[in-house]
Formats: structure tokens, sequence, C-alpha cells
């Protein structure tokens, strides 16, 4: 059987987005980058939650299947 971890949107920084899609950091930014203009300014370190909607909607839906 396997599980299926869900997504909190909430604020969320480079480093904690990039391993939900698998990805290192600097591989998510590149992917992010056609995007970047829409996304707008960052406020500190963290992605808002309607820029999180972004990405995920330019993406798709991250998760991880756990095998038990």
């Amino acid at each position: 059987m396997s599980t299926v971890l869900k997504l909190v949107i909430k604020p969320y920084t480079t480093k904690e987005l990039a391993p939900l899609f698998n990805m290192s950091s600097r591989t998510f930014r590149r992917n992010i980058a056609a995007i970047k203009e829409n996304l707008g300014v960052r406020k500190g370190h963290f992605y808002s939650i309607k820029q999180v909607e972004m990405i995920i909607e330019h993406m798709g839906r991250p998760y991880e299947v756990i095998e038990e």
C-alpha cells in the first residue's frame, strides 16, 4: 500500500519548494524562470500563497508516493 502526502498551501522558500518537486534548488529556480515576471517580488525569502499557487499551476501538482 502507498501513501500520498498532502501539500499545504502556505508561504514557502525555494529550499522548501524544491524537494516537493524532487529537484535541487538551482534546478527549481531555472524551471520557474519562465514565470518570474508574473510571480513578482518575494517577501524576504518566502513566496506568498498566491505565488505558490502560480508555481504549482506552472509546474503541476507536486506529490510524493511513499511505499509501505
